[in-house]
């Protein structure tokens, strides 16, 4: 075009707003047209090459890549309304027509009203040939009637729209308010100085001010009478941060302190609203909002006053506590010692009332207490005062411990060939179970709780009667070793399995063995009796499952696929499936109905030891000696995941806890670390970094909030499972912490440690009591046997601790109340 066009070359280039939505070429554009502007430094041609840009925008709206040079060439021409000296030769001509005598009185009044605005002078003077009287032409009344009342309908072609979009549109959204609060005081107060703030320009560019004699000003009395004051505060509420809160306190006849703002929440709303003349009712709520906060920073102060008060009071509560437990073990003063501590407990109790009023609100205050020292201090004297109950008679290890339906009752089964049941309610043994002639391995009550079923090295398994406590029967009837036994829910059946190759199923209320199920040709090494009852299910060193019917006592099918020994079944809930794992390294499942194989899970690179079924059927989880556990999906046969120590050497897993909700699975291991895993997202969520020796047992809360470990580093953790930090470190035993357990209600954490001592604690790290031992007669006798399991009754009311040298101890989790109580009863004070 320079070529063939020798003299100068305006490109003119309309409606450049329109482009400023194309993000993709934008940029790049007006990158061209800035380029042919420094070339004109190089080549003369481009010197004849001019482009006119026609639009509404600012330089910077241009090139938005900050990036990239900035388009910082060119000059503003500022387009200005018509005056009437302008108009006239043109405009008067169309409206002598209708008004011969006074065309230009008339323009007069119309560029009046327009300001010269090119597009709305054209639209009223169109209105007025349209509507006018011609005699007693009322200018201001057609503009009123046809172009201001209902703009929005009368808008055609659009002007007043593209105003009011270059106000509140999306584009502008973050600069609205700042903008109808600059236009908002110049309505109020005619004009405003303007200083060219980018604020301004788009205020001037949106074309309902201009600027005149250094001030800006509406453009028109139209825009002014469109855009008045009472549509800038209507915009202005929409745009409010706080809207909600403050229609919810105008519809509550602004009476819900509760809606009113205060915090960051009111300083923001207050940085908002500088500048703008809002409504009385936005100013009654930016006032009541004020006075609220004040007043409740009073009361804040208050409070925290009385806090500091009552805290005082805990440290002194806790020092008495302290000094009291120190005065007993001087082993003078001990009746004192007692004294001083039920003081300092009563005292601890009429300040926790108080505590809690003040800190129901905070939930980390909430979550500790003023003083822990005289919960210690009544346990340990009273322990050593008032004689311990402990559950003693067994002369070889405990096997087995198993714990009453409703609580009540424990029984325990013992190398000594015998069983015992305990009451826990009187800490005393009710009776000896003896019968059995080698090892009793497995106890376990039936679901009522009327009897108890024993398992044993001698090739029998027993039922016993909890209520007169005599022997019903005998299952006798296995060659060799029974090694597996399964009650089935009902309680109408005991399954048994056994080296002789065989499975047998006993009548719990006739005693009579109901069936031998033989068809395996080796040791059946695992029974599961179905949900209903209707099935059992064995697995055998012969490599293979078998389903049999308890009704025909038929063997519905074997299961045939694995090739080495057959270690563990599990049916689903519902008995349409079955779970098998085996020596072979591969777990399978198969269908109950139409016996067929749907799927083998591999993965495992060792033994398979143990499988089983999720409640609902959708997952399998497997054990293996590969040191990991697998979870699989059911319905697509996938591996979710594999839970393992990720470390250089092979560790062993030491302890696994299961989540409640089954959401979540925690493994210690004794590569010194404890990991979650998510059973859900397929990944392992964290690892928990922190102890420096072997971790031996992990335990999760019941609400799924905290995971405790016990470590041989002779301490224990308390981690939060939703931040991932350790909240406690548990220090105090003198060996390795073997076991650990927290309570149903999440308010203690047990430890159990090869210093031969049970300790409780709450979970804010004070030692609550120390289970070291027990009165004998007149004489205290510390317990000196490793602790190697610790557990909590579901109702949280009792401690159950197994110790190597074959004693059950239970101890009693008493409060304050409780202590306090036996405190008073020993000085005779009731």
């Amino acid at each position: 075009m320079l070529k063939n066009l020798p003299n100068q070359i305006i490109i003119f280039i309309d409606e450049i707003d329109r482009l400023l939505s194309l993000d993709s070429i934008r940029d790049d554009f007006f990158a061209y047209i800035r380029s042919c502007y420094n070339l004109r430094a190089d080549n003369l041609a481009y010197q004849r090459l001019t482009f006119c840009l026609l639009g509404v925008a600012t330089p910077s709206d241009l090139i938005k890549d900050t990036t990239r040079t900035p388009y910082n060439i060119g000059q503003a021409i500022e387009l200005k309304g018509f005056t009437l000296k302008e108009a006239a030769p043109v405009l008067t001509k169309g409206l002598e027509g209708k008004f011969p005598n006074n065309s230009t009185a008339i323009l007069e009044q119309i560029i009046k009203l327009t300001g010269g605005q090119p597009f709305l002078t054209q639209k009223l003077c169109q209105r007025v040939l349209e509507y006018a009287e011609i005699d007693n032409p009322n200018i201001d009344e057609i503009a009123k009637t046809y172009i201001i009342d209902n703009w929005e309908a009368q808008d055609n072609p659009e002007l007043l729209r593209t105003i009011r979009n270059r106000l509140i549109s999306e584009q502008v959204q973050n600069r609205s308010g700042r903008l109808l609060s600059i236009y908002q005081q110049i309505l109020t107060n005619g004009q405003i100085p303007a200083d060219n703030s980018p604020d301004q320009m788009e205020l001037q560019l949106s074309g309902l001010v201009v600027k005149e004699n250094g001030h800006l000003k509406v453009y028109n009395p139209i825009y002014k009478a469109v855009f008045n004051l009472n549509w800038v505060q209507q915009q202005l509420a929409n745009l409010r941060p706080y809207q909600e809160n403050f229609q919810a306190w105008i519809e509550s006849d602004k009476k819900d302190d509760s809606r009113l703002l205060r915090g960051e929440s009111l300083t923001e709303a207050l940085n908002w609203k500088e500048g703008k003349r809002l409504s009385d009712d936005d100013t009654a709520f930016f006032d009541a909002s004020q006075r609220y906060q004040i007043e409740t920073l009073r009361q804040a102060e208050a409070k925290a006053k009385e806090i500091i008060k009552a805290a005082q009071e805990g440290t002194k509560i806790e020092r008495a506590g302290v000094q009291a437990l120190r005065r007993f073990n001087t082993k003078t003063g001990q009746f004192q010692a007692l004294h001083d501590a039920k003081k300092a407990g009563e005292d601890l109790q009429k300040l926790l009332e108080k505590w809690e009023n003040l800190v129901k609100d905070n939930y980390e205050l909430a979550a500790d207490s003023p003083a822990a020292s005289p919960l210690l201090a009544l346990q340990t004297i009273l322990s050593k005062i008032r004689e311990r109950h402990t559950f003693t008679g067994h002369t070889n290890s405990v096997w087995s411990v198993s714990f009453s339906p409703d609580g009540k009752f424990l029984a325990t089964g013992s190398g000594d060939n015998t069983a015992k049941l305990w009451s826990t309610e009187t800490k005393t043994e009710l009776y000896t179970f003896t019968g059995h002639t080698n090892w009793v391995t497995s106890v376990s009550f039936s679901s009522d709780g009327k009897f108890l079923a024993t398992g044993s090295y001698d090739n029998t398994a027993k039922l016993w009667s909890i209520e007169t406590k005599a022997e019903l029967h005998t299952f006798i009837g296995h060659s060799q070793s029974v090694t597996s036994v399964s009650l089935s829910a009902d309680g109408k059946y005991l399954a048994t399995g056994s080296e002789d190759n065989t499975a047998k199923l006993w009548s719990i209320e006739t005693k009579a063995e109901l069936h031998t199920f033989i068809g395996h040709s080796q040791s059946v090494r695992s029974v599961s009796l179905s949900a209903d009852g209707k099935y059992l299910a064995t697995g055998s060193d012969d490599n293979t499952a078998k389903l049999w019917s308890i009704e025909t006592k038929e063997a519905l099918h074997t299961f045939i696929g694995h090739t080495q020994s057959v270690r563990s079944v599990s049916l689903s809930v519902d008995g349409k499936y079955l779970a098998t794992g085996s020596w072979d390294k591969t777990a399978k499942l198969w269908s109950t109905a139409t016996k067929a194989g749907i799927h083998t899970f591999i993965g495992h690179t060792n033994s398979i030891w143990s499988v089983s079924l999720s409640s609902d059927g959708n997952y399998l989880a497997t054990g293996s000696s590969d040191n990991t556990a697998k979870v699989w999906l059911t319905e697509t046969k996938k591996e979710l995941h594999t839970f393992t120590c990720q470390t250089d050497l092979v560790m062993s897993v030491m302890s696994v806890s299961l989540s409640a909700d089954g959401k979540y699975l925690a493994t210690g291991s004794w590569d010194k670390t404890a990991k979650l895993w998510s059973t859900a997202t397929k990944a392992e969520i964290h690892t928990f970094i922190g102890h420096t020796n072997w971790v031996w047992s992990v335990s999760l809360s019941a609400d799924g909030k905290y995971l405790a470990t016990g470590s041989e580093d002779k301490t224990a953790k308390l981690w939060s499972i939703e931040t991932k930090e350790a909240l406690q470190t548990f220090t105090g035993h003198t060996h390795s912490v073997r076991s650990v357990s927290l309570s149903a209600d999440g308010k203690y954490l047990a430890t159990g440690s090869f210093d031969n001592t049970v300790k409780l604690w709450d979970l804010s790290g004070n030692l609550i009591a120390d289970f070291i031992g027990y009165k004998d007669g007149v004489q205290f006798i510390e317990i000196e046997s490793p602790v190697f399991s610790v557990c909590f009754t579901p109702d949280g009311k009792y401690l159950a601790a197994g110790y190597d040298d074959g004693v059950v101890r239970l101890w009693p989790i008493e409060n304050l109340n409780q202590l306090l109580g036996r405190a008073r009863k020993w000085l005779q004070l009731d």
